[in-house]
């Protein structure tokens, strides 16, 4: 079975959130900042893609 984007996308949410903590619990307070952005545009894009589905393919300012 092929994994889609947003399964991609739901896996890397949930890595880089655990890299986060990891990051924090050692005080590499940068690293968990850029940590935290990745987690974040990776929950944007498993919410942009779920709710493309079920909508075919219609232009996104339809």
């Amino acid at each position: 079975m092929r994994a889609t984007q947003r399964d991609v996308a739901a896996y890397v949410e949930h890595l880089a959130a655990d890299l986060r903590l990891m990051s924090q619990s050692v005080d590499l307070d940068s690293l968990a900042y850029f940590l935290e952005m990745a987690r974040l545009e990776a929950s944007i894009q498993v919410e942009r893609l779920g709710r493309s589905i079920g909508r075919g393919d219609l232009p996104q300012d339809v």
